[in-house]
């Protein structure tokens, strides 16, 4: 009991403080938020049903606001006019994903196309995944390896219920994909590098939670 009571005491005067802090120091510009306590923010304000609880916020502090779930920052859009505002008009701006260490270390300092910084470098490499790596007639030389890799799935799940094991699916078609990649890259999918390629699943799909 004393420890609870000693956190609460702690929590309190960490709000009491941020308070005093922020009433002396030049308030960014921020959109309206719901108010928050400190280390978890919103989180405690989102509930079961957290569309409901955003509606909600969204009729009292408008359709653009703020949240803050522990240390991250969420914008939240909840109208046609805002949702266009962010995703059209000034989309450059929030074009850029969040830092991932994963991303770092495996992806030499994030400069995959799918986690690089938007800017010159994102634009090279998505005009050269296009035009060299996606377009019609490379897509089409890659068809009979998608068509044996979903061949195998299907016929791997099916042994599955026939000896009446639980299949997962996702994981299924987690591992499909994986192996379209490698094969098409590689020359071989995961499954026929053995225990390296297991290994290369398992931390794939470590790196992608």
């Amino acid at each position: 009991m004393s420890l609870i009571m000693l956190l609460i005491s702690f929590l309190i005067t960490i709000s009491f403080l941020s308070k005093i802090l922020l009433h002396f120091s030049k308030k960014p510009n921020y959109p309206p938020s719901p108010p928050k306590l400190p280390i978890i923010g919103n989180l405690h304000q989102l509930g079961p049903l957290p569309h409901r609880s955003l509606q909600t916020f969204s009729k009292k502090h408008g359709p653009l606001m703020l949240l803050q779930l522990g240390q991250v920052p969420l914008l939240v859009a909840s109208s046609p006019s805002m949702a266009k505002e962010i995703m059209k008009t000034q989309d450059h701006l929030f074009a850029n994903r969040p830092s991932i260490k994963a991303a770092t270390r495996l992806l030499y300092n994030g400069m995959d196309i799918a986690f690089s910084p938007y800017g010159e470098y994102w634009k090279l490499v998505r005009k050269f995944s296009v035009y060299h790596l996606l377009s019609p007639t490379m897509v089409s030389s890659y068809k009979s390896i998608r068509e044996h890799e979903v061949v195998f799935m299907l016929e791997k799940i099916k042994k599955s219920c026939c000896d009446g094991k639980m299949v997962h699916v996702s994981e299924e078609l987690n591992y499909m994909t994986m192996d379209i990649i490698s094969k098409i890259t590689l020359g071989k999918s995961l499954r026929e590098w053995g225990s390296w390629g297991i290994k290369m699943r398992r931390t794939i799909g470590e790196s992608s939670k």
